[in-house]
């Protein structure tokens, strides 16, 4: 009874082996390989991007309707000094907050998202717009209306949609140098080079928005067991030596 786990392990092997074989001969890169451990570029945390860029798109929209508001409307005949400014500045700090808050909200922080131009820049349109359009609903049901000046309203509105635009394609454009460099990829190795580690590598590759590189495969068994190459990916070492890559890495 034992000799037959033995006999279908020893297949299972020859198996993976010789698909290691059909690996090496085969001259394309594996989409998640990284082979170049010399090169590898620092990291940037996708949390201080995302961070980063909820910082500068809550300042953008701030300082354009502050800004508008000092230049066009604080001259204004006929504004309450003090209430007044007070009702702008309260205006454009909610409509700033609730912005990056609802911008969280539709995933439009999302580095997959970010690194798309045209992805982000209609959806941010969007949301801008529809949040511009609950202010000025509150206030108009508020009886806050006549408070606000409709022209300061409108450029502001139509200033921000060019500056968030601007900014994010900017930033789409910086991500993707990022991710090319492998500065935002999260790196990985494969432990075990079974079918179960070449069933994960291909589910892996089949994901579209997968931030993974893989460096290779570690495995203790040897060579005569395990193929050099386990779906394309180089055998790296043994567990031992995962310890040591690790720490190098």
């Amino acid at each position: 009874m034992s000799d037959i786990p033995a006999s279908d392990q020893a297949v299972t092997e020859r198996r993976d082996h010789k698909r290691g074989k059909r690996d090496r001969r085969t001259s394309e890169r594996p989409r998640l390989g990284r082979f170049n451990f010399s090169g590898a570029a620092s990291l940037i945390s996708p949390r201080v991007v995302t961070g980063g860029a909820r910082l500068i798109e809550f300042v953008l929209i701030a300082a354009l309707g502050y800004g508008i508001f000092y230049a066009y409307v604080d001259d204004a005949p006929g504004l309450p000094e003090h209430i007044g400014q007070l009702l702008y500045i309260v205006a454009i700090l909610a409509a700033a907050a609730v912005s990056v808050l609802s911008f969280q909200a539709f995933h439009l922080y999302d580095i997959t998202i970010l690194s798309s131009a045209m992805r982000q820049v209609a959806r941010v349109w969007t949301a801008w717009t529809l949040i511009f359009a609950v202010l000025l609903a509150f206030a108009f049901f508020a009886k806050l209306g006549q408070e606000f000046s409709r022209v300061w309203a409108a450029v502001w509105y139509s200033s921000s949609l060019g500056a968030l635009a601007v900014f994010r394609i900017s930033l789409s454009v910086a991500v993707r140098k990022w991710a090319k460099l492998g500065r935002l990829t999260r790196r990985a190795v494969i432990v075990g080079g079974g079918p179960e580690a070449r069933k994960l590598i291909r589910a892996l590759e089949a994901s579209r928005d997968t931030d993974i590189q893989i460096y290779g495969v570690f495995d203790d068994r040897s060579d005569k067991r395990v193929a050099n190459r386990i779906a394309g990916y180089p055998k790296l070492g043994n567990i031992d030596q995962l310890t040591k890559f690790g720490r190098e890495k």
